[in-house]
């Protein structure tokens, strides 16, 4: 037979309080912290306004046949070498 002596097993949670209580109290350390992180105001902002890029290029503009031909190259070798991935810790890099 496999006993179980978890919280609430042989005796439940009332057993478990009296096993430790004649330990004696420990003192926790405290510990020194450090600055709190802080975002401040960026006083020397310009200005702030949601815009789109596409707004900002005239439909005729030269610029987008560049854009039309950079979003046809092959960038698989590029993408290999970035690190964050989708599912992992870590910050996406600033891309497209």
């Amino acid at each position: 037979m496999i006993r179980y002596c978890g919280i609430m097993g042989w005796g439940g949670a009332m057993a478990e309080k009296r096993l430790f209580e004649e330990l004696p109290e420990q003192a926790v350390p405290e510990r020194e912290r450090g600055a709190p992180r802080l975002q401040e105001a960026r006083r020397d902002q310009l200005e702030l306004r949601a815009v789109d890029l596409d707004g900002l290029v005239a439909a005729d503009d030269p610029v987008r046949s560049v854009w039309a031909f950079v979003e046809t190259l092959e960038l698989s070798a590029l993408y290999a070498a970035i690190e964050a991935r989708e599912g992992e810790p870590g910050r996406a890099p600033t891309c497209r």
